[in-house]
């Protein structure tokens, strides 16, 4: 499986530890939950960021 997020490059070491999420809330979530997203297509996760 390949999956694809865009980031900053200062954040790629922490890319998926879901850290994000517990500072501030998202779509999908409330802040205090480690959550980290990602797309299945490079496309669509340029459309998300």
């Amino acid at each position: 499986m390949t999956i694809w997020r865009l980031m900053r490059e200062k954040y790629a070491r922490v890319a998926y530890d879901g850290g994000g999420g517990l500072v501030s809330s998202g779509r999908w979530h409330h802040a205090g939950h480690r959550v980290a997203y990602a797309s299945e297509h490079a496309a669509l996760a340029v459309l998300e960021n």
